[in-house]
């Protein structure tokens, strides 16, 4: 059990880690050096591919301790799971909100369309009509562009 509980903390450190790159990214403002495209793709990474893979090999790990846990040592152990799936989830949706932002920002998706993953089944549309945006204000430097 030493050893898994050794991985997880290990993980466990990784995935804050993560959270708190994350939550810079989100913070980071749009300006000419991190554009719209540069954080939507930013969030799109971090979500679809290293937040999603920490999380499932965080539950990986906690099941696997849970299943030989001594029942006096569970409900601490079932406390610190539940901390770390509420900052997945939390996370998760400030990815989401900030990429549904940046979405209605630019009327790429229509407003009657179901918006639960949405963003991802149109990511490439989404980035080209971002790029395209920008590339008009750049050339345009009468219109400003919007946070």
């Amino acid at each position: 059990m030493g050893r898994v509980k050794t991985k997880r903390a290990t993980v466990r450190q990784l995935f804050t880690k993560l959270v708190t790159k994350i939550e810079s990214t989100i913070e980071l403002p749009i300006n000419e050096r991190f554009t719209k495209v540069n954080k939507v793709e930013s969030l799109f990474d971090f979500k679809k591919n290293q937040l999603i893979e920490k999380i499932d090999e965080l539950k990986k790990l906690d099941n696997e301790i849970e299943a030989i846990i001594d029942l006096n040592d569970l409900e601490g152990e079932l406390s610190a799971i539940d901390e770390y799936g509420k900052n997945g989830i939390s996370c998760r949706t400030k990815i989401e909100r900030c990429i549904l932002l940046r979405e209605k920002e630019s009327n790429v998706i229509p407003r009657n369309e179901t918006r639960l993953f949405v963003c991802f089944l149109a990511q490439e549309p989404f980035l080209a009509k971002l790029r395209q945006n920008e590339t008009r204000n750049n050339n345009d430097s009468s219109i400003p562009e919007p946070l």
